[in-house]
This record gives structure tokens, sequence and C-alpha cells, in this order.
């Protein structure tokens, strides 16, 4: 018995066993990503987790010997970012509302991702270059049916552009939401664009046309300022001849389109009419954040209003998801401006909770609309603030926030210091085009949650295992 253990321990130390039983969890993780977004509706999200602890189980048992310090001293930065995040959402149990609730959300959101962005981490150092491009087919296969299906949907419905929102039909949760699937999709396939040449580039600017037209099918204003966003963050991460003037040509060519939208915009649909809302903005934001829904077509309509929004009514008028969102701003802000050190509870969706910790339902500073709970009380009909940029300052205090910030702004600063050559001769590295691929991911996410709270748990999952796998591909042995 001790003879066999001894020749267990001296094989699971063997270069390509390592690589074998690596390639296997990859290959786990990257079917875990595909399901994935099916939980919830298609399959139990138990069965992407259970694939998720196997790999986990299967790595730490067969090479257990593979974790040394010297790995974590690798990544001690965003390790430390994340332990504060951690202990300031702890913290926050004091504050919350619902303790329980928000224990879960810890353990969902917070703690399961961080054990599998190590274990992508641990399983990307064992694989060698070959088992690494597998792994990358295999993610993107994984991620490239949501472009597909999100068109395919948009096209079946006869839909009309801003109007009918298209995604994934089994989705559990909004098209805002499912946007974040279609973010990842587009920035591997980016990615994969910058670091390929001859017909496979020619390829995956099809592909990429195809990532931009399923964005314009999704219909979300967030998701189609993240794809530009996107098709733009490559001239500032990337290293190229003449990048001082592309820069100042683009900085000149965005100042144009953007006041060619205000122009224009006039006669479009109010949810698209930038042109109104920048005219009344300074008077909608001036207005408590009860009193806003009087700008608001819905107030005692299809929405249920503050009384604070009823007392009068103005002449400007507003479109109702972005004014809800100004809003729900603008309270956040007055809560965080109460005490910006103080955690009022962790993760969004206990925003609607937790505000009232600070503003009770009736205040002028609480957000205006409002919706019965089946035991008939009065709630907030949001389940978030729609900026999660702010919410992670309202929901873990300053400390916290900055501590977040950092964490994430640690990959995309490492993607940027990378210095990644983009050009039309691109080398085919895969390791660059995980490191390009994830920095432009980071970069649209950050834009897109200033106007909503994305992802949630099965996108959160994803997100950590790319996190985990850009960490182990920059410091492979």
């Amino acid at each position: 018995m001790n003879r066999r253990l001894k020749n267990f321990k001296q094989y699971s130390t063997h270069p390509s066993f390592v690589r074998v039983v690596s390639l296997i969890c990859s290959m786990l993780m990257a079917v875990a990503i595909a399901l994935l977004p099916l939980s919830y509706s298609v399959v139990s999200i138990r069965l992407p987790l259970n694939l998720l602890y196997l790999a986990l189980i299967l790595f730490v048992v067969l090479c257990y010997k593979q974790f040394k310090l010297k790995d974590i001293k690798n990544i001690t930065f965003p390790l430390v970012c994340y332990v504060v995040v951690i202990c300031m959402a702890f913290v926050s149990l004091l504050f919350a509302t619902d303790s329980n609730s928000t224990f879960l959300v810890i353990r969902q959101y917070l703690l399961e991702p961080f054990l599998f962005m190590l274990l992508a981490y641990y399983v990307v150092k064992g694989l060698d270059r070959k088992s690494f491009f597998y792994f990358i087919c295999a993610i993107f296969l994984a991620l490239s049916y949501h472009p597909i299906v999100t068109i395919y949907d948009f096209l079946s419905h006869n839909g009309s552009f801003g109007d009918y929102r298209a995604m994934l039909p089994a989705y559990h949760t909004p098209a805002t939401v499912y946007a974040f699937y279609l973010i990842v999709s587009f920035s591997f396939v980016l990615g994969i664009f910058l670091q390929t040449r001859g017909i496979l580039k020619i390829v995956f600017f099809i592909l990429s046309i195809i990532c931009v037209f399923a964005f314009f099918c999704n219909g979300g204003r967030f998701a189609l300022l993240a794809c530009v966003v996107m098709c733009l963050s490559p001239f500032v991460l990337c290293v190229y001849k003449t990048k001082v003037r592309v820069l100042f040509g683009i900085s000149l060519l965005c100042v144009i389109a953007v006041f060619g939208v205000y122009k224009l915009s006039q006669s479009w649909q109010m949810r698209f009419n930038f042109y109104n809302m920048a005219q009344n903005f300074h008077q909608v934001w001036k207005s408590d954040p009860a009193e806003m829904g009087k700008f608001s077509y819905g107030c005692g309509k299809w929405l249920v209003c503050s009384i604070h929004s009823t007392n009068e009514y103005s002449s400007v008028r507003w479109e109702d998801s972005s004014l809800i969102r100004i809003s729900l701003l603008k309270s956040t802000l007055l809560a965080i401006a109460d005490n910006p050190w103080r955690p009022n509870g962790y993760h969004f969706q206990q925003f609607p909770y937790n505000i009232q910790n600070i503003f009770a339902i009736n205040s002028p500073n609480h957000p205006f609309p409002f919706k019965y709970t089946n035991d008939n009380k009065i709630i907030l009909a949001h389940a978030h603030n729609h900026n999660y940029i702010m919410s992670i300052w309202f929901e873990l205090g300053v400390i916290g926030f900055i501590a977040s910030m950092l964490f994430f702004s640690y990959f995309v600063w490492s993607g940027y210091r990378a210095k990644i050559r983009c050009d039309a001769y691109g080398k085919g590295d895969s390791k660059n085009v995980i490191i390009i691929s994830v920095s432009i991911m980071l970069i649209a996410l950050f834009v897109s949650n200033l106007f909503d709270c994305i992802p949630v748990r099965d996108g959160e999952i994803v997100l950590f295992i790319l996190l985990g796998v850009f960490l182990g591909i920059r410091y492979a042995r």
C-alpha cells in the first residue's frame, strides 16, 4: 500500500500526467461555460456547478503538488483586493436588511466565483501550448452560439430594431442582462481577429460583423454603446505604428459622431431621443428622486409612483426607462453621501430593501417607482439601482469600492502593459488572444454597468473563470 501511494505521488508530479488532468478539467470548465446560460430554464444550475466542482476535486486530488506558494505570490495584488471585497461584504451583514439573503449571495457571487477563478488559474498553468489551444477553441465554441441564437430570435419574431429585444429564448432574465453573453462572445471574436492572419482574419472579420448585428438585434442602449467601445478598445490596448495620430483621429471622429447622433435623434423615438434628454437633463436632475415621476408618461397609468411625483406634473416628458435610472442613481448617490464608509449590504439585488434603511419609502430621496409585494407591502419597483459601479460603493462602502475597482483595473492594466501587437499579420498567439479578449470584455462591462447591473450568477461564474484563465496564462511557467 505504501509503495502504491509512493508511486502515485511520483506519477502525480509527472508533466504528462498533470497535463492530461489539466486538459480534462479545462474541458469540464468549457462545458460548464456552455451550460451556464441555460441554467434555471433548460437545465438546473446544479449541473454546470457540479461539473466545475468535479474539475476542482479532480485537480486537487490528482495534482495537489501543483499548489505552490510562488503561484499565490504572483497574484498577490488581485488576491488581496478580492479578499478586502469579501471582508467588506461580510461587514455589510451588520447593516443589511436581510442578513440571511445577503450571506447567500456572498456565497453565490463572491466565494464560489473566487474558487473557480483559482481553479482556472491552476488548470491553465498545468496546460502546455497545444492543450491550451484546445481549451481556447472549446471556450470559443461554448460562447459562439449566443450571437447566432440572438439573430435567429430577432428574425423569427419579425423584430424591428429598437422595439423587439432579441436574446436566447431560454435565458432566465431580461434581454438587457443577456447582453453580457454578447459582450463576452464578441470580445473573443475580436481577440482572435486581432491575432490571426490570412483567411482566418477574414473569417473572424465576418464573425465580428455578425456579433455587431446581434447587438442591434438585442436592442439594448447600453449594449450598443458597449459594442462601440469594444470596437474602439483595441486602438488603445494594442501596440501599432502611429498610435498617437490614430487615437487623435478616432477621438475627433467620436466627437463628431456624438454631435451627429445628438442632432439626428430629435426625430427618433423617445427611447433614443438623446437630444430631448440632453435638453432637459438639468431640470430632471435638480428634482428629488421621489419627484422625478412627474416627468414620466406612466405615473398613475402603468407605473405606481411616489406621492411626491403626483403632487404636480411637468410639461417636460422623459422616457420611463432612463428616467427611472436617473432617479435610482441620484438616490444611490445621496445614500452614499449620507455615510461613504458604511457598507449598506452586499449585492445589487438587495438594493430595494437596503435603501429603505437610509430613506423611508415616503422619503423625497427614495426612488419614485414602486410595486406591491405578495403581502401587499410597497417596495422599490426595480430589483437593483441600474448602476453597478455606484451600487458597489453603496453595498461595500468606500473601502470595498476601491478594492473592487483596483481588482478589475489590474486585469485591464495588465492587458495594456502586455503591449500586444495588433496588425494585419497577427501571430495567432493563443496567450495574446486571452489577454486582449478579457481586457476588451472588462472595458465593455465597465461601460455597461454604468447603466445596468450585470452579470447575474451564471454570468458571474463565467466571468471569473475567464479571469482565472487570464491569470494562469499570464503567469504560466
